[in-house]
């Protein structure tokens, strides 16, 4: 679930800033969907590559003494920590918020769970899909008198990861200030339902039943997605006022709508949403969706064309504000990688280091930050509380621990 959470940095952070991924030697306590495969693509994973950029990488088996007081002494020369586990994971490790505010009372303890750190809920297993379900997303998706249906892109994980790291910098601010740390709690079901706009709101206020709707919008009217040239070519069309509208028509060479008072303002227009989707999914068809794309907007339309993930690799607009940043990495090669999705006037963001190999900072860590003696990290390494590659079985499959 944070896997996102700290991806970005400033290109030139301040000395000693670094960003640790820590991870059972062993692969137990990780289900890394990327990282559980046979050997020869232990390393290759796409999600691996693309959400641990700019981090490091340490193994350390946090199931053994030896190991919980190795990361104790990190922690006492961290500024935060990120953990994903439901409370009785990291409970079990024999160091919770209390035990870490002891050792370091400026540390933010940031935890992203399922359900959070309180409630008759705080105990149970959650993923990205259970966390839609029980988050309101699969609710309200899906089609009209259809079934409720799931994004596919985990917006659980990627909201809870942004939340908790909007948490942690208000709580460094605070520390400024306090000179305190403080506890993060961040839950993805709460993270998602907060993302579904008034839903939750309308409901209160409004005894009228409600369902899933497909692409239909309460408000705009006509607004969907529509065939276009081509095999599995889209472009979504949205109208949100009258003057949108009026340009549409044009477009579409049906005066005798603008002369139809049925369809004169919004209500009327959703209402008959049947018919214009269907006349515009007949109009459609005939035009490349870029081109279309274009000449909407040109006219005053709101619309996009549908791009997959290797149409955006070559987009004119991704290309013009550099958005892709081509990295090298050993084992899955050079590889286009997203910039992060916000441009600052005076910190540069960027990606200074690839995802990390497993277990590849391991003893610099050990060394520099937890203060550990050379021959204190070989004897960790000789017993395999720490390593600094994969020593587990891998994983063809997973259940949640």
């Amino acid at each position: 679930m944070g896997r996102p959470l700290l991806r970005h940095a400033p290109r030139r952070p301040r000395r000693g800033c670094h960003q640790d991924r820590v991870t059972d030697p062993a692969g137990r306590l990780s289900h890394d969907a990327h990282r559980h495969r046979p050997p020869e693509v232990l390393e290759t994973g796409p999600l691996y590559n693309a959400v641990n950029r700019n981090k490091r990488h340490l193994a350390l088996d946090l199931k053994r003494a030896d190991g919980v007081a190795a990361w104790t002494a990190v922690l006492r020369h961290s500024d935060a920590l990120v953990e994903n586990f439901t409370p009785r994971v990291v409970e079990s490790f024999g160091f919770d918020y209390g035990k870490a505010l002891v050792e370091n009372p400026g540390l933010i303890f940031a935890s992203i769970s399922g359900f959070g750190q309180t409630g008759p809920w705080r105990g149970y297993r959650a993923n990205a899909v259970v966390a839609e379900a029980t988050g309101l997303v699969s609710a309200m998706t899906g089609y009209e008198d259809g079934p409720p249906l799931n994004h596919g892109v985990m917006p659980g994980d990627t909201s809870a990861g942004s939340i908790a790291a909007l948490g942690i910098v208000v709580a460094l601010l605070d520390r400024e200030r306090s000179g305190r740390g403080q506890r993060v709690d961040c839950a993805q079901m709460e993270t998602l339902t907060a993302m579904m706009g008034h839903s939750v709101v309308a409901a209160s206020l409004s005894a009228e039943p409600w369902g899933r709707a497909g692409n239909a919008d309460e408000n705009d009217c006509p607004s969907n997605v529509y065939p276009c040239a081509g095999d599995d070519q889209w472009i979504a069309i949205s109208v949100g006022d009258e003057q949108q509208w009026a340009a549409l028509c044009e477009a579409l060479g049906r005066r005798e709508w603008l002369a139809d008072g049925g369809l004169a303002h919004p209500a009327g227009r959703r209402a008959r949403r049947s018919e214009l989707d269907a006349a515009l999914a007949a109009w459609t068809p005939t035009f490349d969706k870029r081109d279309l794309m274009r000449a909407l907007q040109a006219a005053g339309v709101a619309a996009g064309a549908v791009l997959s993930p290797a149409e955006l690799l070559t987009d004119e607009h991704h290309a013009a504000n550099d958005f892709y940043r081509y990295v090298e990495r050993e084992h899955a090669g050079c590889h286009a990688y997203y910039a992060p999705a916000v441009r600052m006037a005076r910190s540069e963001l960027g990606i200074r280091v690839p995802a990390p190999l497993f277990g590849e900072h391991t003893v610099e860590i050990l060394r520099d930050v937890a203060g550990l003696s050379e021959a204190a990290i070989e004897r960790l390494l000789a017993e395999k509380v720490c390593s600094t590659e994969f020593i587990g079985e891998p994983i063809l499959d997973y259940n949640l621990k």
